[in-house]
């Protein structure tokens, strides 16, 4: 019997589990572009707290992603017009706006602001 069909103990299938396991943390914890093209977050409980805000942190990590090369959009249930406000925070210098989904995945659009003033959720486009 050669090694690939040789049957597993109990013991080897843990070492392959926990083998899996690691390298799935590895990977997950490496955000390298190489790895990942796109990173798609939820607004509420995932990175706004529980004042409807995102941490500063969130925001300079997700900035760094995307100057990576990682195409950062945001996802949630919530209406179209509630995306701007966190796309104007992020600011993130798409080209022809950052992407997003929206209305529980329904509508995808491209929110771009057209000042840093500006809180006008009519410069989402579809």
């Amino acid at each position: 019997m050669d090694a690939s069909s040789t049957p597993k103990t109990v013991e080897s299938l843990t070492v392959d589990v926990v083998s899996e396991q690691r390298s799935k943390k590895s990977l997950v914890s490496s955000t390298s572009p190489e790895k990942f093209r796109m990173i798609a977050l939820d607004l509420d409980g995932t990175l706004l707290h529980s004042d409807h805000q995102m941490s500063e942190k969130s925001v300079e990590y997700l900035r760094d992603l995307q100057k990576r090369g990682m195409l950062v959009t945001l996802a949630t249930g919530r209406a179209p017009c509630t995306m701007y406000e966190h796309v104007l925070r992020l600011n993130l210098p798409y080209e022809h706006g950052m992407p997003v989904v929206t209305s529980n995945g329904a509508l995808g659009l491209s929110v771009k602001p057209t000042s840093s003033s500006s809180t006008n959720p009519e410069d989402a486009t579809p």
